[in-house]
């Protein structure tokens, strides 16, 4: 047996926020060393790190309804930042981070379906935004989003955080075939996805100006994650199971690595940084090193985890 004496200030540095199969929260250091958050079984689901790592958040059943906690790391303290109850119909369906301190979240059903705010550093909790047909769809590695997309079957609307507007994308944007997604590359760009009986086409969305440039029929590329402002992480289907990255700049896919096709049989369980990729196969669980030499390692010690969510860099 081979004893590795790890620091201690090693210990504490998480590096990865998960949820257990037994229903438990652990946080895990790059060297694999625990720290439990909850033991409280609350069927937790959708964790997330803040921007900035300050803050672990989930959503996980209080009152019998979902609702959101929140984690401090530094102060190792954690606490329920709301409290809907069975008389209000429904808890939290989707939420997001859009900076640092300051989280979105969608509340109730139909004509009651809510756009939330809530902040860290006021404590400001149900402030009503304005009402939303969809649910949040943004990808989470923007340090500080101007846009909140939403998503209801083919309708996408777009609310515009500084200016307080809310907007339906087929209304603005011209899209040959139903909307399938659109994705918040930065505060400038955006990705719409749209599909017809035969194709898939990709759209380069220019968010200020609200208006939309042809890119091509990708139909055998899948969306992965974003991996930072400018980069998408994507799979190609026709070159065998591989990862790449969309460059908005120059409209271009680049194949980064191929990887075994039972990494993208999960992808609610793909996410990534702005350096990494976090993947599952069904059994264990890697992560891809984005840099000049890219590499697979096996993370071992994430073996019983359902949800895994790696820091920012």
């Amino acid at each position: 047996t081979v004893v590795v004496e790890i620091p201690e200030e090693e210990k504490f540095l998480v590096s990865y926020a998960t949820i257990q199969n037994n229903d438990s929260i652990v946080l895990f250091s790059e060297a694999g060393v625990q720290l439990p958050v909850s033991i409280d079984k609350n069927n937790w689901h959708d964790i997330r790190w803040s921007p900035e790592s300050e803050y672990i958040s989930v959503i996980g059943k209080n009152n019998n309804v979902d609702n959101l906690y929140l984690y401090n790391i530094a102060e190792r303290t954690g606490e329920w930042v709301t409290n809907f109850g069975e008389t209000d119909g429904i808890g939290i369906t989707s939420y997001a981070w859009v900076n640092s301190n300051t989280i979105f979240y969608i509340q109730g059903l139909g004509s009651a379906k809510w756009l939330h705010q809530y902040k860290t550093n006021t404590s400001q909790e149900r402030l009503k935004i304005t009402r939303v047909n969809g649910d949040i769809i943004s990808f989470e590695n923007n340090i500080d989003d101007e846009y909140i997309f939403l998503k209801n079957l083919n309708d996408v609307e777009i609310f515009n955080i500084t200016k307080s507007e809310l907007k339906n994308l087929s209304e603005i944007v011209r899209v040959n075939g139903n909307i399938e997604n659109v994705i918040n590359i930065n505060n400038t760009n955006g990705l719409i996805i749209a599909f017809n009986e035969s194709s898939r086409y990709f759209y380069l969305l220019d968010l200020e100006a609200m208006t939309s440039t042809l890119i091509g029929d990708l139909k055998d590329i899948n969306l992965i994650c974003n991996i930072n402002s400018d980069h998408i992480a994507m799979s190609n289907n026709i070159k065998g199971s591989s990862i790449g990255k969309f460059d908005s700049a120059v409209n271009n896919f680049t194949e980064l690595i191929k990887i075994e096709s039972a990494y993208l049989e999960f992808k609610n369980r793909i996410n990534c940084n702005n350096s990494a990729l976090i993947m599952f196969d069904g059994k264990n669980w890697v992560k891809l090193v984005i840099n000049n030499e890219l590499k697979l390692e096996n993370l071992e010690f994430l073996e019983n985890s359902v949800e895994v969510k790696v820091k920012y860099d």
